[in-house]
């Protein structure tokens, strides 16, 4: 992007931080990890800057201190005078699955990049749980939303999803297979046992006045379809639609709507057809319909894709624009001038959403699919060196 000397004033302040010195008393192991971590070794892999690899060290060992406990399971949350202790860490006794179940990348690619195998190891051995209980759980092929680090259980829980909570979790199985060239076959397992479960239990395909053919699982949207129902071309966070009895034949049937907006009290009369609820109506500036467009181009070539971003990309930069960045909008579902918004901008409009937006439209060989992997903050770790 050419940002040269802005990214040279950002290596000098990195350069100078002491991760030493905090003015909290506990760090979230996952957000620290997904976040900082990955931020460090991606600018690494991406400029070769020493001095980013020996901080993203330094952070390593700081999350590597929350494997100190009695099975070598993660602690969800790091408190640093217990850690100071020396006499181990006490693990939580539930915690959303996503939280242990998205530090492998990160501890792989530091273990690459040192030569220290240590990181991986303490991953793996949380990755070795998940892989012995994928089979027997209640849905077999998933991991319950909460699971037990200090009971080592991820199998009791009864409720499933891979929307929050959860959706890192899935998502780095076929990232860590990539990472790792394929030589762990474990997370071929686990990626085809996680794919066949989700498609025969959690996807479907909604119903739709115009007939188009999508698959969607609770408010995820992985076509861009759902964006141009709404008059705003944002999809709002969680809704409900009428699911489709077959995949492969779907004729809009207006009764059979009409009988599940009675279903739903929730149910808004400004609503377009197809969608029975808007429960959360907001836009909160998420990536995840872009990443799935971004992914779908750079794997396929078709410039279908990129003309969906590019719409996407007009609804959402004209419907967030503030004086100072973009916000969230408080209702997608309405069309209004100005969209009423809400007074913040989450980290992942800038290292996510934007990110998927640029890179749709710059040439595959810029961060291509065949060098990189990007964890779950779009963090580009290289595969090869």
């Amino acid at each position: 992007m050419g940002l040269r000397a802005e990214f040279d004033e950002a290596v000098a302040a990195v350069a100078s931080i002491d991760f030493g010195a905090s003015s909290s008393e506990r760090v979230n192991t996952f957000e620290t990890n997904i976040r900082y971590l990955g931020g460090l070794m991606a600018a690494y892999d991406l400029s070769r800057r020493p001095v980013l690899l020996a901080k993203a060290v330094e952070l390593g060992d700081m999350l590597y201190g929350a494997f100190n406990t009695e099975h070598r399971m993660p602690v969800d949350f790091i408190n640093f005078n217990d850690a100071k202790t020396g006499n181990g860490l006490v693990v939580e006794g539930s915690v959303v699955s996503a939280s242990p179940g998205t530090l492998s990348l990160e501890m792989t690619r530091l273990s690459q990049l040192t030569g220290d195998p240590k990181y991986y190891d303490a991953a793996a051995k949380v990755m070795d749980l998940f892989h012995d209980g994928q089979q027997k759980t209640k849905l077999p092929g998933m991991w319950p939303m909460f699971v037990s680090m200090s009971n080592r259980d991820v199998t009791s829980g009864s409720t499933f999803t891979i929307a929050g909570c959860a959706d890192s979790l899935y998502e780095y199985l076929p990232k860590m297979l990539a990472l790792l060239d394929g030589h762990e076959p474990k997370y071929r397992d686990m990626t085809e046992n996680f794919l066949r479960a989700a498609n025969e239990s959690l996807f479907f395909r909604p119903m739709l006045p115009g007939g188009e053919n999508v698959l969607i699982s609770g408010n995820v949207d992985v076509d861009g379809a759902g964006n141009k129902a709404m008059p705003t071309g944002m999809m709002p966070e969680r809704f409900n639609m009428v699911a489709c009895a077959r995949r492969d034949d779907c004729p809009w049937d207006e009764a059979l709507w009409e009988a599940g907006k009675k279903l739903r009290p929730e149910y808004k009369e400004h609503l377009p057809k197809g969608f029975t609820t808007a429960k959360d109506a907001r836009y909160i500036l998420r990536p995840e319909a872009i990443e799935s467009v971004f992914v779908l181009y750079r794997v396929t070539g078709e410039r279908g894709f990129q003309e969906a971003a590019w719409e996407m990309w007009k609804a959402v930069s004209n419907g967030t624009l503030v004086e100072l960045g973009n916000a969230a909008v408080l209702d997608v579902t309405r069309k209004q001038d100005p969209l009423p918004k809400e007074d913040y901008m989450e980290s992942f409009w800038l290292a996510e959403t934007l990110k998927y937006f640029y890179l749709v439209f710059s040439p595959p060989d810029l961060i291509s699919l065949d060098d990189y992997v990007l964890n779950t903050e779009a963090h580009p770790f290289r595969r090869h060196g």
